[in-house]
């Protein structure tokens, strides 16, 4: 008997400032670090709102989280009003090293998402990534290699700027009957370059 199996991977989304942020983590320290992330679920995708660096120690080749220093950030967190649910990413970095799970990893993300779903992404200082999906509920499953989408940081100012600009700048028109409507222009060649280079070089082999 053949199972069929049907999943949609969600999207990992993570804005412009937060992903600087994370890479600025990441090659600021010459050996392995790791650190902590919140998730925010919006329809299909899960949106990495804040990335966080706790006190650690670390090696060259291992990056393990500190137990204390996890429960201190959580107390404090819980403490400011803010939902513990909400930290489901885990990040750290490779160093120098390709981007792979090791043993220590798979350990660490099986542990933080024994209870529900986590986020987990490993970096190096070549700024490669892999980012995972693991999930125990309602049954364990994993998504790899999931792509990140980086997301513009538009700021409130920057945006009503260039909308007041575009409104000095920009004008627009309207048709007002259907049979005057333009139409788009078509989908260019690859490369409309292209014959005209060729051109160029049987005139090339002529001489």
């Amino acid at each position: 008997m053949t199972a069929t199996i049907r999943a949609k991977c969600p999207n990992v989304i993570i804005p412009e400032a937060v992903w600087k942020r994370l890479m600025a983590y990441i090659l600021a320290c010459p050996m392995e670090v790791g650190g902590i992330g919140s998730v925010e679920l919006v329809g299909g995708s899960l949106i990495i709102t804040d990335v966080f660096l706790l006190e650690q120690e670390v090696t060259p080749v291992k990056t393990l989280l500190d137990g204390k220093a996890v429960r201190k950030f959580v107390t404090e967190w819980v403490r400011q009003g803010k939902d513990p649910e909400v930290l489901r990413f885990w990040w750290h970095s490779h160093a120098d090293m390709p981007v792979f799970w090791s043993e220590i990893d798979m350990r660490t993300i099986n542990e933080m998402s024994r209870d529900n779903y986590l986020v987990s992404l490993v970096g190096n200082h070549k700024l490669a990534t892999r980012t995972r999906i693991t999930s125990a509920l309602p049954f364990p499953f994993a998504f790899d290699h999931v792509p990140v989408e980086v997301v513009p940081d538009l700021s409130e100012a920057m945006t009503k700027a260039a909308a007041d600009e575009v409104a000095k700048k920009v004008r627009t028109k309207r048709r007002l009957f259907p049979f005057f409507a333009e139409k788009p222009s078509p989908v260019a060649p690859d490369d409309p370059l292209m014959p005209l280079l060729d051109e160029g070089d049987d005139q090339g082999e002529d001489r």
